[in-house]
């Protein structure tokens, strides 16, 4: 048995999404066994890993993969990053900027999308977003913890907080959270996630 804490969050169905905030996830042989807001006594002893704040979400695939790479999974995965993304990620997803869809989308997974995105962008990329959704679709969203922009490397990130939320979304707030980067090499990051329904 291997238990895991986090905030976790699935679908239940094509029309639920739920989430467990602070809970305990049992895993055995690979298979979940339960999901408890406080660990059962016959858990406890049990082999813990604490993820904190952070989210855990049911997957079998690498999340980082931005949606519009898609086409190109498994391409010249033995280059740099830098070189894979200027050669190949960045024309691709260059490719899918302006398509607009509307009302096609129950839930959008944003994990760490929209960093890169300058501050004076976003409203028109949420907006983007919100039309996107079906009525009552969910998004979730994450962004790096802090105030303003800045440019890290070659790369521009945006940062924002809790104050931020009434102007980053016309959607409705379902709730946020701040949590840590779990990464050892990034030790006092933090990450602004966002949960939102289309009104």
């Amino acid at each position: 048995m291997q238990i895991y804490h986090a905030n976790i969050v699935w679908s239940e169905n094509r029309d639920k999404f739920a989430v467990r905030r602070d809970s305990y996830i049992a895993v055995e042989n690979g298979i979940v066994e339960g999901i408890y807001g406080k660990l059962p006594e016959k858990y406890i002893g049990a082999p813990l890993t604490d993820y904190g704040s952070n989210v855990m979400i049911p997957a079998f695939s690498d999340l980082h993969v931005h949606a519009p790479q898609y086409p190109q999974r498994g391409l010249a995965m033995d280059e740099l990053l830098h070189d894979w993304l200027e050669k190949h990620t960045f024309p691709l997803e260059a490719r899918f900027a302006d398509l607009d869809y509307n009302d096609e989308f129950d839930g959008i997974w944003a994990c760490a999308s929209l960093l890169h995105v300058p501050q004076n962008k976003l409203p028109t990329v949420m907006e983007k977003v919100e039309r996107a959704l079906k009525p009552e679709g969910v998004l979730y969203a994450s962004f790096k913890y802090g105030e303003g922009e800045r440019i890290v490397g070659e790369r521009h990130f945006s940062f924002y907080n809790e104050y931020d939320l009434d102007w980053l979304s016309g959607l409705g707030l379902i709730e946020y959270w701040i949590s840590e980067d779990v990464r050892p090499d990034r030790p006092g990051e933090k990450w602004l996630n966002t949960l939102w329904r289309k009104k």
